[in-house]
């Protein structure tokens, strides 16, 4: 019984890891980079915390500069 639960786990598993798609991850990704930095600024009592891009806008800039 304990093998079949198991591989009820890894099956539902792999199905939530196949429905993200890969502009998700990668947008979550960016989200946790920038609460970080804006978390370790803040825990720094920094006075020149900038406002960063959201991730839309990082994309396009990051569109243009790719463009050839």
């Amino acid at each position: 019984m304990n093998t079949y639960k198991r591989l009820v786990m890894v099956f539902f598993y792999a199905i939530s890891c196949c429905a993200c798609s890969t502009d998700n991850l990668q947008q979550i990704g960016y989200f946790a980079v920038q609460n970080f930095g804006a978390y370790q600024c803040q825990k720094a009592m920094a006075s020149d915390c900038n406002a960063k891009p959201n991730y839309d806008e990082y994309q396009r800039q990051r569109g243009e500069i790719q463009k050839p």
